[in-house]
């Protein structure tokens, strides 16, 4: 017998492209999913992204760019991209890059992701709208102080509003997540997320 020894895979997130361009029309559909990010920067207590990816990746905006061009060149199929991670709009400055991108770009798709309320502004809720966003996934965990820092989850009650009014005023749809009965929650803290 000959065994290689082991060794983890070398593959970065910027290799995982998907030539959606060549692929047959049975294995597309009105919406496909991309991965922009894996891993994750933060340590919340309640995740466990850190553990299956200890290491944080995010897709360079060419490569990323790159790929979509690939989708729209099968618009005749492909109306709608996923954005399927939690990080890719990690940050403002994420977030008005990819956006921008694809406002130049002009892409003949809608588009839903993951993003955190601390990355939302005036100018960032405008580009996702101009740039094809019609709906987003907020991790709210809690609206109490206590609940947030106790999960290390780091954002303000009032961020989360103001957020969640600047996608609204714009025309985004939301889905918020909660994380009720984490350990030292109590009918106060529960109230306040209420």
């Amino acid at each position: 017998w000959i065994v290689n020894a082991r060794a983890p895979e070398e593959v970065g997130v910027d290799d995982e492209g998907v030539s959606w361009d060549t692929l047959p029309p049975p294995f597309l559909g009105r919406e496909v999913g991309i991965r922009g990010s894996r891993g994750c920067p933060l340590r919340c207590k309640f995740c466990s992204f850190v553990v299956i990816h200890p290491d944080f990746e995010v897709k360079d905006v060419t490569i990323l760019r790159d790929e979509l061009r690939k989708v729209a060149a099968r618009h005749d199929i492909i109306k709608h991209v996923s954005f399927v991670d939690d990080n890719l709009f990690l940050t403002r400055k994420s977030v008005y890059e990819y956006t921008k991108m694809m406002v130049e770009e002009k892409f003949p798709f809608s588009w839903s992701g993951f993003i955190r309320v601390d990355s939302i502004n005036e100018e960032n809720a405008r580009l996702m709208k101009e740039s094809g966003c019609n709906f987003v996934m907020l991790g709210i965990e809690s609206g109490d102080v206590e609940m947030l820092k106790e999960m290390r989850k780091v954002q303000r009650p009032e961020k989360v509003l103001r957020a969640l009014n600047l996608l609204s005023d714009v025309g985004i749809s939301t889905l918020s997540t909660l994380v009720v009965g984490f350990p030292s929650e109590t009918d106060q803290t529960i109230d306040h997320t209420i």
